[in-house]
């Protein structure tokens, strides 16, 4: 048997390089150090109870000044987080405002408690979470809103608020997601959103037992949560806490990945999705044409001249984003690459005079 070590590849930060991303931006800062586009103060509105809203805020600014690292022989598995000021690691501050904090009266949620699981619950309680976020990005003041979810919601709907690590069901019937659903809808309403369960910012939360028909994730450490959720609202806001290393040699590339959904009744076609990427991780998200089953395969497809228009709509989006096109194209693909879409994929590539063109699929 023959053993190759790979070393584990560097990221890039704001003044250096490293392998973990909460050391690299505790040492070097973010990779938009110093740049004018770096978020200083990021505004944040929240959603929830009273309670939940009050609950969050209070953890968020103990977050402010640090978490200590979880008790651990191993100190660079479980890190500290040295806090969310403007003097340290990412040089930005969270700028928390009553006037941005709306407030869903329990009954909101009791009255779903009849619905149980259904989709019909699930759609409402989306409603109840929109009409504030809605309310909230009119106000033009928000970088990012949390979602701070009830206990009372994660009871009715613990799997469908995305809190399961089990298998999805067997049966034919769609599971409406709590989660997906509202991350959707909220996108026309133009402010980044994140939701946050209770055990983020209280580990002692739990499930009753008896509403534990799903097995629930394991709770990270407070220090863990503290970084991913303070990442997290950054990116949302417009910085970039890191990058790839790219050589001054490699060419400018774009990666452009193509995935499929149906709707829930499956009466409508299977539709296409596109997000398009730079090599820093810099993207945007657009939607193309209608696909189709394969006869063979049963796998979604796109027809030759839908893989073409397609390609065509996303490096549109590239140049409009970045001023160029890309000296090569990475095309990722969640089924595998019929005759016809690599067709429409190369007759592209070829009218912008793109001479690289790679594929992957990533058919499970």
């Amino acid at each position: 048997m023959k053993i190759d070590f790979i070393d584990e590849p560097e990221l890039e930060f704001g003044a250096g390089r490293h392998i973990d991303i909460r050391f690299g931006l505790m040492n070097y800062g973010p990779l938009d150090l110093g740049e004018s586009s770096t978020p200083k103060n990021i505004s944040v509105g929240i959603v929830g109870t009273s309670e939940t809203i009050d609950e969050l805020a209070t953890w968020l600014e103990k977050c402010r000044n640090g978490i200590a690292a979880k008790s651990s022989n191993q100190p660079n598995l479980f890190v500290k987080f040295p806090g969310f000021r403007e003097d340290n690691v990412l040089n930005t501050t969270i700028v928390l405002n009553q006037q941005l904090q709306r407030a869903v009266a329990n009954r909101e949620f009791d009255r779903l408690a009849g619905l149980g699981g259904s989709p019909l619950a699930v759609q409402r309680a989306v409603e109840v979470f929109l009409d504030e976020i809605k309310g909230l990005s009119e106000k033009r003041l928000a970088n990012v809103i949390l979602c701070a979810i009830p206990m009372s919601l994660l009871r009715q709907q613990g799997e469908a608020v995305g809190v399961s690590d089990a298998e999805a069901p067997t049966n034919e019937q769609p599971v409406l997601d709590f989660h997906h659903l509202l991350k959707a809808k909220a996108m026309e309403h133009g402010v980044p959103i994140q939701l946050i369960l209770p055990m983020t910012w209280d580990e002692t939360k739990r499930l009753p037992q008896k509403a534990r028909n799903v097995r629930l994730r394991s709770s990270q450490d407070e220090a863990t949560r503290a970084w991913n959720l303070h990442v997290a609202m950054y990116y949302k806001s417009g910085g970039i806490p890191w990058g790839l290393p790219r050589a001054a040699t490699a060419l400018t590339s774009c990666h452009v990945g193509v995935s499929f959904y149906e709707s829930l009744d499956k009466a409508r076609l299977l539709t296409s999705v596109v997000q398009v990427f730079n090599e820093r991780g810099e993207g945007t998200i657009v939607r193309g044409g209608p696909a189709k089953l394969g006869k063979d395969d049963r796998q979604p497809h796109l027809s030759e001249i839908g893989a073409h228009d397609i390609f065509l709509l996303a490096l549109k989006a590239y140049r409009r984003e970045h001023r160029t096109l890309p000296a090569r194209i990475v095309i990722h693909k969640s089924s595998s690459f019929s005759n016809d879409e690599l067709s429409g994929f190369q007759s592209a590539a070829e009218s912008l005079g793109i001479e690289l063109l790679a594929r992957i699929s990533h058919k499970l």
